[in-house]
C-alpha cells in the first residue's frame, strides 16, 4: 500500500492540454472558388436539415390532428374519464376495479375531497354511470356495498341511542351507596 502511494506521489503531473499548433487548421482554403464551394455545401446541408425539421413538424401536426379526431369520436363519458382520471391512473386501472353505484360514488368523493381531483358540477354522476357501464359489479357486490353503508350510518346512531338511554337510566336510579334516611320517630 505504501509502495503504491509512493509511486503515485512521485509520478510527474499529467498534462491534458493541447498545443496551440494542434488548434491550427493544417490545410487552409486558399482560393475563392473553394470557399464558394464550401459555403454552397454548408447551405445545402442547412436547407436539408430545415426541410427535415419541417417534415417532422408536419408529421407531428398530422398525428395530433388524427388523435384529436379519434378523441372526438369517443363518447363524452370516456373523454371525461380520460381528462379527469388518467392524470393519476392508467386506463387499465378502471378495468381492474369493480364497484357498485355507491362504491364509485365513494371513490370519486374520496378523490375530490382527499386527493384534490377537480370535477365540475354533474360530472361525478356521469363518471359513475360510465364506470358502472364499463364493468357491472353484480347484485351481490351492490347489496354488500349498501349493507356496509347502512351499517356505517346506523351503527353510530345506535351507539348514540344506547349511550343516551344508559344516561337516562342512571339519572332515574337513586345512588345505592347512600344510607337510607329513616324519618320515623
Amino acid at each position: 500500500m505504501f509502495a503504491l502511494a509512493l509511486v503515485l506521489a512521485s509520478a510527474a503531473p499529467a498534462r491534458a492540454e493541447m498545443d496551440a499548433g494542434q488548434y491550427e487548421v493544417k490545410e487552409a482554403v486558399r482560393s475563392a472558388a473553394e470557399r464558394v464551394g464550401i459555403e454552397r455545401q454548408i447551405t445545402i446541408e442547412r436547407d436539408r436539415e430545415q426541410a427535415g425539421l419541417a417534415e417532422q413538424e408536419a408529421r407531428a401536426r398530422e398525428s395530433e390532428h388524427r388523435r384529436r379526431e379519434e378523441d372526438e369520436r369517443r363518447p363524452f363519458p370516456e373523454r371525461l374519464l380520460t381528462a379527469r382520471c388518467t392524470a393519476c391512473h392508467a386506463s387499465a386501472y378502471f378495468d381492474e376495479k369493480s364497484h357498485g353505484w355507491l362504491g364509485w360514488q365513494a371513490v370519486i368523493l374520496r378523490m375530490t375531497h382527499l386527493n384534490g381531483a377537480e370535477l365540475a358540477p354533474g360530472e361525478r354522476d356521469i363518471l359513475v354511470a360510465h364506470l358502472l357501464d364499463r364493468q357491472s359489479p353484480g347484485a351481490t357486490r351492490t347489496t354488500v356495498e349498501f349493507a356496509l353503508a347502512a351499517g356505517a350510518v346506523l351503527l353510530p346512531a345506535a351507539l348514540a341511542r344506547g349511550v343516551a338511554r344508559h344516561a337516562r337510566r342512571r339519572r332515574g336510579r337513586a345512588p345505592s351507596s347512600l344510607p337510607s334516611q329513616d324519618t320515623s320517630p
